[in-house]
C-alpha cells in the first residue's frame, strides 16, 4: 500500500515563534520608555502583554509538534486529520489566492457527506463557518504544508485533477502510481 504523509512546515513555525519574540520585545521596549515616563503609567499592561506574547510560544510549539500528519494520501484516498476522503467523492484540488494567502482547497462531491466528521467543538465551529462562507471544508493554507509541490504531484499520480491559483490545470512531470 502506498503512503504519503504531509506536514506543517517547520519554517513557518519557527517563524511565527521568532515574530512572537520580536513582538514581546518591542513591548518590552514600550513598557521601559512607558516605565522612564515621569508618571510612570502604562508599564504593567505592557510588561503583562509581553509575558503573554512570550506564553504563547511554548503552546505553538507544542501543538506544531503534536500535530502529526495533516495530509495523507494512501491507495484508498486522501485522509485529513479529520477522516478520510475516498478517490471517488474528490473531484479536483484548486490553489486559491486570496489577498497574500495561497490556500489548497480540495473540491469534493459533497461537502455535507462529512459533517459527521467534524464532531469536536471547534472542528464544528470550524466546518460551520468555511459552509457559511461558501468555502470547501477541507481548505489549508499551501504555505503552512510541507513538501508542497510534492502533495501536488501525489494527487496527480492517482488521477485527480490539479489547477493552480490562475485557474490552469498544473502540469503533470511524474508517471502514474503503480
Amino acid at each position: 500500500m502506498n503512503e504519503k504523509s504531509f506536514y506543517l512546515s517547520k519554517k513557518r513555525t519557527n517563524l511565527i515563534i521568532f515574530m512572537c519574540v520580536l513582538a514581546a520585545l518591542v513591548l518590552f521596549a514600550f513598557a521601559f520608555l512607558a516605565w522612564m515616563n515621569p508618571d510612570g503609567q502604562g508599564a504593567v499592561p505592557l510588561i503583562l502583554v509581553a509575558l503573554l506574547v512570550l506564553g504563547c510560544i511554548p503552546m505553538i510549539s507544542t501543538v506544531t509538534e503534536d500535530a502529526g500528519a495533516i495530509i495523507t494520501v494512501t491507495d484508498e484516498g486522501v485522509r485529513f486529520t479529520v477522516g478520510l476522503v475516498p478517490w471517488e467523492d474528490l473531484y479536483s484540488v484548486h490553489l486559491y489566492r486570496n489577498n497574500v494567502h495561497t490556500y489548497i482547497v480540495f473540491i469534493t462531491l459533497d461537502d455535507a457527506k462529512y459533517e459527521e466528521n467534524f464532531s469536536s467543538q471547534n472542528a464544528s465551529f470550524v466546518y460551520d463557518w468555511l459552509r457559511s462562507e461558501g468555502i470547501p471544508v477541507f481548505s489549508f493554507d499551501y504555505h503552512h504544508l510541507n513538501n508542497r509541490k510534492e502533495l501536488l504531484q501525489t494527487l496527480m499520480d492517482y488521477g485527480v485533477a490539479v489547477y493552480d491559483v490562475k485557474g490552469r490545470p498544473v502540469k503533470h512531470e511524474r508517471g502514474e502510481v503503480s
